[in-house]
């Protein structure tokens, strides 16, 4: 991989961490899966509704996220994040 330049107060996320975040959003998202599922298909109430919409905009955030992980093919692309200086 070619050098790549990291900007000012972030660095670049290591392979190890990329697939340590791959691994926890997959299992995020079954665990919204199966709160979806688990819905009333028969019960159209107010409060079943909001919960659906709510899991399924969080379904769509996860699978964003996973995108930014994932490496299709010979497409790398470096991905930056905060460095934490509270620590």
């Amino acid at each position: 991989m070619e050098s790549v330049q990291v900007p000012p107060g972030m660095r670049l996320l290591d392979e190890n961490e990329r697939l340590d975040n791959i691994k926890v959003l997959k299992a995020h998202q079954q665990d919204l899966v199966k709160q979806l599922n688990k819905l009333s298909i028969t019960s159209d109430t107010l409060a079943t509704t909001k919960r659906r919409m709510g899991l399924e905009h969080e379904i769509e955030q996860t699978e964003s996220s996973l995108k930014l992980f994932e490496k299709s093919g010979n497409e790398k692309k470096p991905v930056f994040i905060l460095i934490d200086e509270s620590s």
